[in-house]
């Protein structure tokens, strides 16, 4: 390395309180006489966090990357922070340094993410940076530093960057051209600055006057929303679509209802058009399902409780909560037991089943809803943006047009469908009353939680987890 160089390396990491792993890895890039930064030295920013950050990658001559166990934020559009910070330095061409560790879930508990929707997205992303790129494993802070020393020795040898060099060495030519640069940047730094004070009272004045307009506007709404009502009463029935069949079940002193859905063909999945869709939920592929019924709801906690005795759930203190923190296999010993008090053959929904439901079946075929019942989220779903981070009674959000509430969001319903491990994608030849692999490791859950972003919530969105896995975002719904 050019004895005059000194080059700074942004540090990255994936990871839950890794505190010596890091330390211990900026000590390594100080004794290269490099400069490591990383966001825990980012300053307080007016400016949007990510283009701040696309600056300092900019500047850096090399991207560190350490994996541990935690995927990370999310930004809104579902993508890890971490991963956008990746992305970006690739696509300037800056040298990526990947260190991985080897078994994360080796790692204590509380420096592994527990979501398990997060691991999917870290496991992805671990595949994701091994593409075409040597990856340095790792298992502790001593020889994470040792892989560190070794290939930062390399890359400065085989890669050398631009770098920094000490103000004296430089041509005073160069040095007074850089200065008249730096000072026309502080000018328009400091307008800058001065614009910002200069409208912030005009800012919070508009910011109150937003307020004012909120209100008027929930007014305005409310008043819309009884005008519908009254304009739902007075259509006539003969312009209406008629109401799907329904059965009200009773055990004990608890009652639930359960709604005929009639047989048809419908496209289950996603078009190519779905830009949040993730490849196993393509393509869109026609299937016929044989009448069936499912329930109104999902099984609440009253109805758990007077079949089984117990309360599993997180959340508690509102019998009409839905029951979470079950297991798929738990769900079976609950309908064992259903199935032998009622003398009926309840069971979990297949996916087709589920799907062809949430889209309202016949009645919603071919409107193609993004969630069930619905193109917005708020409307019909409980999730991150409205939940306040928990589960809701159910059914008091508006039901689609088959009559089912919260399809989409309050808590993910397991199915009973096998997931296929060895395919990406649906097949694409239509198929009759599917039942999905006869075998598998995992089970499929639908419908997106309180815990969710709306993505998360569309009809045709397909997450799995292990049949013994819980969750206080899991629940189900019954099919007959």
């Amino acid at each position: 390395m050019d004895e005059r160089k000194r080059y700074q390396i942004f540090i990255s990491s994936t990871y839950l309180d890794l505190k010596e792993e890091r330390d211990i890895v900026m000590q390594t890039i100080l004794n290269y006489d490099c400069f490591p930064i990383g966001q825990e030295m980012f300053p307080a920013m007016v400016e949007d966090s990510f283009e701040y950050i696309k600056r300092i990658i900019d500047d850096s001559d090399y991207y560190l990357l350490i994996i541990g166990g935690c995927y990370g934020a999310l930004d809104y559009d579902g993508l890890g922070w971490i991963e956008k910070e990746y992305d970006y330095a690739v696509l300037k061409g800056v040298p990526v340094l990947v260190f991985d560790h080897h078994d994360f879930t080796k790692l204590p508990i509380n420096k592994i993410d527990q979501d398990e929707y997060k691991k999917e997205k870290l496991i992805a992303f671990k595949e994701k940076v091994a593409t075409g790129r040597l990856i340095a494993k790792w298992s502790n802070a001593d020889n994470l530093a040792l892989a560190v020393a070794t290939s930062l020795k390399r890359v400065l040898e085989l890669q050398p960057r631009t770098g920094w060099v000490r103000a004296n060495t430089v041509v005073s030519g160069d040095v007074q051209k850089e200065i008249e640069r730096l000072k026309k940047e502080i000018a328009v730094r400091r307008a800058e600055v001065d614009k910002l004070k200069a409208s912030k009272q005009t800012l919070e004045s508009r910011y109150q006057s937003a307020l004012q307009v909120i209100e008027k506007c929930k007014g305005q709404i409310r008043s819309l929303e009884a005008e519908l009502e009254r304009y739902k009463i007075s259509k006539p029935t003969s312009a209406r679509i008629s109401q799907p069949q329904t059965e009200v079940i009773t055990m004990g002193i608890v009652s639930f209802k359960m709604v005929h859905v009639e047989g048809g063909t419908f496209m289950m999945g996603a078009n190519e058009g779905d830009k949040n869709a993730y490849p196993d939920e393509k393509p869109a592929h026609g299937v016929t399902l044989s009448d069936y019924w499912i329930g109104e709801t999902q099984v609440t906690q009253a109805l758990w409780v007077e079949v089984m005795g117990e309360n599993p759930s997180k959340f508690k203190g509102n019998p009409n909560l839905p029951v979470e923190s079950v297991s798929w296999e738990d769900c079976m010993v609950f309908i064992r037991k259903l199935n032998k008090l009622t003398g009926l053959e309840f069971h979990l929904p297949t996916e087709a089943q589920w799907e062809f439901a949430a889209r309202e079946g016949n009645i919603g075929k071919d409107k193609r809803y993004l969630y069930a019942g619905s193109y917005d989220a708020f409307h019909i779903a409980w999730f991150e943006d409205n939940s306040g981070k928990k589960p809701h009674p159910v059914g008091q959000l508006a039901p689609n047009e088959l009559g089912l509430y919260d399809m989409s969001g309050n808590v993910w319903e397991w199915c009973n469908d096998w997931y296929d491990n060895n395919y990406s994608e649906y097949s694409n030849s239509t198929t009759v009353n599917p039942i999905g692999p006869e075998l598998g490791t995992h089970k499929v859950v639908r419908g997106g939680s309180w815990g969710d972003n709306a993505a998360g919530c569309r009809v045709s969105c397909r997450l799995i987890n292990r049949p013994t896995f819980k969750g206080s975002n899991l629940g189900l719904r019954l099919a007959l």
